[in-house]
């Protein structure tokens, strides 16, 4: 079981650039394509009272964060969790600058 998930996660940070290039290669070759994807919805679900809408690019940035986040160092998310105030930190310069 461990090995397996050490096998996607290694294809995953392997392979997502080349996945990242052919999207923009797509996107060059056939733009209506990416406009179709804009507003290809998937579902819609309701969430405290509220409905949210499930879209094609909102699903298309949780895989990338959820990628990004396969990258982060475990011992740099303890020590985040150790110190909070350095994200507030940082999430209020985030904040002053817009």
């Amino acid at each position: 079981m461990k090995n397996s998930i050490a096998l996607l996660l290694h294809l995953i940070h392997h392979y997502f650039i080349w996945v990242i290039v052919a999207s923009y290669f797509v996107a060059a070759i056939l733009p209506a394509f990416g406009l179709w994807i804009r507003n290809a919805g998937l579902g819609r679900v309701e969430v405290l009272h509220r409905e949210v809408t499930f879209s094609l690019p909102l699903v298309m940035l949780a895989t990338l964060l959820f990628n990004a986040g396969l990258g982060m160092k475990i011992e740099e998310v303890r020590n985040l969790l150790k110190n909070p105030l350095v994200l507030l930190g940082e999430y209020s310069e985030i904040w002053r600058s817009h």
